[in-house]
């Protein structure tokens, strides 16, 4: 009898120990070890054809589109966010649902919502319309009805872009218009204390790409001429000294992830859309990639994304024939995979920090809940 009992309770203390029960008699999901520890295969030309679904991703608390997407620093967790501005965070590596963020006032959607975690990961910023929201991450994984830490409060406009310094310190925004708008903003904030420490203004669509340099001062963003076309402008801003350096013709909307590679979108004689990764010092061609549907019908700065060692970039793409994720070889311009029959326009692309997976938000059919999916090697 004793042996029997003591059998029962190594069998029960092993499937706790496997995460099936958990210690207080409630069924638990088991968890994955993320980042190095998984051994995950980063995603590489080499295996780009191996990709495969890992998850997909369905909140009955997002609907129509997933229109930003953002993976923590470390790989642990994937920030979407929806029309309505409501973020959803998820488990990256078990595709759980962790923590459901609403602003406090949905008055109507906005369809550049955007999401971005600091580098440190320990904040979390989304935007609301013209509201920016921050988050504290800790706080929001625990709390059942989190409200946000902080409200920044001073765009007029859709708020469009979202980026933070690399040491966290200051994070800038752009909004942006359908329609010209001399009103048209772009901002710097510092976030510790909220306050503008730079601002300019008095373009037509709005601002996209922007960046900050490695020096802490030196900050570009892109003045958009059109807003579903790929005419962009760079600007090159001084935050210290409060001014204009330089303006740049080069029409980029992505920079490689070693500065070296811009990636230039142009339209072919046809109509079609095509891509030119061009050295950035020089301007030279270095490839041209180009798909039946490249870019079509969306704003096509957020429908691309370098992989983090930047050997594969990702491109949204929306033929006739339906729609789908081309994975392209950035060294030789070879188009590796497509991922097929996604099931609606791909709205938003993110590699994990660490390689292993890629993310898309997309486009909730005749206006249905909306989706996103994370994509891993398996081989």
């Amino acid at each position: 009898m004793f042996k029997a009992s003591l059998g029962i309770w190594i069998i029960v203390f092993a499937i706790i120990a496997l995460g099936v029960i958990a210690p207080d008699g409630t069924s638990a999901s088991p968890t994955v070890t993320p980042t190095a520890s998984t051994n995950w295969p980063i995603i590489s030309p080499n295996n780009a054809h191996h990709i495969t679904l890992l998850a997909k991703l369905e909140s009955q608390e997002q609907y129509f589109w997933v229109v930003g997407i953002a993976f923590s620093p470390d790989s642990d967790l994937l920030a979407t966010i929806d029309f309505w501005g409501t973020v959803v965070l998820w488990d990256a590596r078990t595709a759980s649902e962790l923590s459901l963020l609403k602003p406090p006032n949905l008055v109507e959607p906005g369809n550049d919502n955007k999401v971005v975690f600091s580098p440190d990961g320990k904040l979390l910023v989304s935007s609301n319309l013209s509201d920016i929201l921050f988050w504290d991450v800790e706080t929001v994984l625990t709390d059942p009805d989190p409200t946000p830490k902080v409200i920044l409060r001073g765009h007029t406009k859709r708020v469009y872009a979202l980026q933070f310094s690399p040491d966290g310190t200051l994070l800038a925004s752009s909004d942006a218009t359908l329609t010209p708008d001399e009103h048209n903003t772009v901002r710097v904030w510092e976030v510790s204390t909220g306050r503008v420490v730079m601002q300019t203004n008095g373009f037509s669509f709005g601002a996209c790409c922007l960046r900050f340099g490695s020096d802490g001062d030196t900050f570009y963003w892109g003045e958009r001429k059109d807003y579903w076309e790929g005419e962009v402008t760079t600007h090159v801003w001084s935050i210290k000294a409060q001014r204009e350096l330089e303006i740049i013709n080069d029409h980029l909307f992505l920079l490689s992830p070693d500065g070296n590679t811009k990636l230039v979108w142009i339209s072919m004689p046809d109509g079609r859309k095509a891509i030119e990764l061009q050295d950035v010092e020089t301007g030279e061609v270095k490839v041209t990639l180009q798909n039946n549907g490249l870019g079509v019908g969306l704003p096509i700065g957020r429908i691309a994304a370098f992989s983090p060692d930047g050997t594969i970039l990702a491109t949204g793409d929306t033929s006739d024939a339906g729609y789908g994720i081309d994975l392209w070889e950035v060294e030789s311009g070879e188009l590796l995979t497509t991922i097929s029959d996604v099931g609606g326009a791909v709205t938003s692309l993110s590699f994990s920090p660490d390689g292993t997976l890629l993310a898309y938000g997309q486009a909730g059919a005749g206006g249905g809940y909306s989706y996103a999916h994370i994509w891993m090697i398996r081989e």
